[in-house]
């Protein structure tokens, strides 16, 4: 079946607006969890130990290009791959409530069928496992403190001033906020909403801040007003 109607989007907009046409479906390999299998002298088989690190989800895309003059093939080609490469948030059609972040685009060379189409491949390397759309938005505390979905590395918020001690899970950081203070666990960077970096103003481990399944608890300074952004994932 030709799936010429399918597209995706990514911040630019819609891929079949830019005549990205889709022929095959693309193909999804989710990110897969790292496990080492140790001999130990004694057992019987091997002890599977959890690494705790996943591979990345990859994003297999077949398109093809249509034109109806033949000077007009290559020029749309480039276009297209000048748009694909611009990619860094994709959401197909047939999964709207979930999106990649994509770390890394490689396009093929295109495949001139007749003088009025061609095809060609890319692939997206993304993080790991499928972010849920909902996760982005800016939530009170209680919004995030049961995490329906897989471990995620929330962006915690803060308003105040003076220092401060943010404690999840019973892991504590302590920050110097100057009116305002992001804490991204996912970068691992501390900065203020002009973008100024703060790293230096905060002491503790960002993956002590991560959000685990299923019930979490998280406190911060009286005084100190506090927004997460939990940035919910499936592994």
């Amino acid at each position: 079946m030709r799936n010429i109607k399918y597209y995706f989007e990514n911040e630019q907009g819609n891929s079949a607006d830019h005549g990205i046409l889709f022929p095959t479906l693309p193909v999804i390999t989710l990110g897969q969890k790292q496990t080492e299998l140790k001999e130990i002298a004694g057992r019987k088989g091997t002890l599977a130990v959890d690494t705790g690190i996943y591979s990345d989800t990859v994003i297999q895309n077949s398109v093809e290009i249509r034109v109806s003059k033949r000077s007009d093939l290559d020029p749309a080609y480039l276009r297209a791959v000048q748009w694909i490469r611009k990619s860094r948030k994709v959401v197909y059609k047939d999964a709207e409530n979930y999106f990649y972040k994509v770390k890394k685009v490689e396009v093929g060379e295109p495949s001139h069928d007749t003088d009025y189409n061609c095809t060609f491949d890319f692939t997206f390397t993304c993080e790991p496992g499928v972010y849920i759309s909902g996760g982005e938005r800016e939530m009170e505390k209680a919004e995030v403190l049961y995490n329906p979905y897989s471990l995620c590395e929330p962006i915690y918020l803060i308003e105040g001033e003076g220092v401060c001690t943010l404690t999840v899970n019973g892991k504590t950081m302590n920050a110097n906020v100057g009116q305002n203070l992001t804490i991204d666990t996912g970068r691992m960077l501390a900065y203020r909403e002009d973008g100024t970096l703060q790293n230096t103003q905060v002491t503790g481990d960002y993956e002590d801040l991560y959000l685990q399944p299923g019930e979490n608890t998280i406190t911060i300074t009286s005084g100190f007003d506090l927004k997460i952004i939990p940035n919910w994932r499936c592994l």
